[in-house]
């Protein structure tokens, strides 16, 4: 029996899914009764979903732009448990999927019809493997969350993040790593290369090598704007934050 408009069928579909002839609810069936399928509508566009993930890199203090950015829609199958709380109806490795809340938002019947061409991932884990409960299991619904797939390049490397698409959480795949970290190797670098310009400036001053006294100083002049260079460079950088 399909349990949104109460008409009985029999499922001639092969698997563990079968579709409702009157209304074409996507029904789940297992050892416990049909369970039908919901998904939430989705409302962030590829621009808002853009903007969602400039604000994650600045959250990670990542201040390079992404290059090669391309976005994608998918359905992920989630099991919706007493109190909202949810689990992957599929395999997800996501590194923040424990902080992740079922998201707000209207929730509709879902018909593979009304998907698009978007990616539809297919539940793959039975109740029974997530929850011991058999009252439990009984109340589990699944819910097709949308996500916008984010994919980019940054630094040489690729990197993966999903926002879903109704409220905007983050799912984390691969993190970058932050722009303070590499700026901190850089400046130290460079300070270790003025301070041996200083050095050899100081002495080339000073006679203490085969080259003139003006080559000293130019050097010692030189580090000096490349030391102001970055200094200004810092301070621009802490009150960008």
């Amino acid at each position: 029996m399909c349990p949104r408009c109460g008409i009985r069928f029999d499922a001639d579909e092969e698997g563990v899914f079968a579709t409702c002839p009157a209304c074409g609810s996507l029904l789940h069936l297992g050892d416990e009764a049909e369970i039908a399928h919901q998904r939430l509508v989705p409302v962030l566009d590829e621009a808002a979903v853009l903007g969602r993930l400039a604000r994650w890199l600045r959250d990670r203090e990542v201040l390079a732009d992404p290059k090669e950015v391309a976005t994608r829609l998918l359905w992920f199958p989630f099991w919706l448990l007493p109190g909202d709380a949810l689990v992957p109806a599929a395999p997800l490795l996501a590194s923040n999927l424990g902080a992740f809340r079922a998201p707000a938002g209207d929730r509709v019947a879902f018909r593979e019809g009304e998907a698009g061409p978007a990616e539809i991932v297919p539940a793959s884990v039975p109740p029974a493997a997530i929850v011991d409960d058999e009252a439990t299991r009984r109340a589990a619904r699944l819910l097709h969350v949308p996500f916008r797939e984010v994919r980019f390049r940054l630094w040489g490397h690729d990197y993966t993040v999903w926002f879903d698409a109704a409220t905007g959480q983050a799912l984390d795949f691969d993190l970058p790593a932050t722009s303070e970290r590499r700026l901190d190797v850089t400046y130290a670098l460079l300070l270790l290369a003025l301070f041996a310009a200083g050095v050899y400036g100081v002495r080339t001053l000073f006679g203490g090598t085969a080259a003139p006294g003006w080559v000293g100083a130019a050097v010692l002049a030189g580090a000096a704007g490349v030391f102001l260079a970055v200094a200004f460079a810092l301070i621009r950088l802490t009150e960008s934050r």
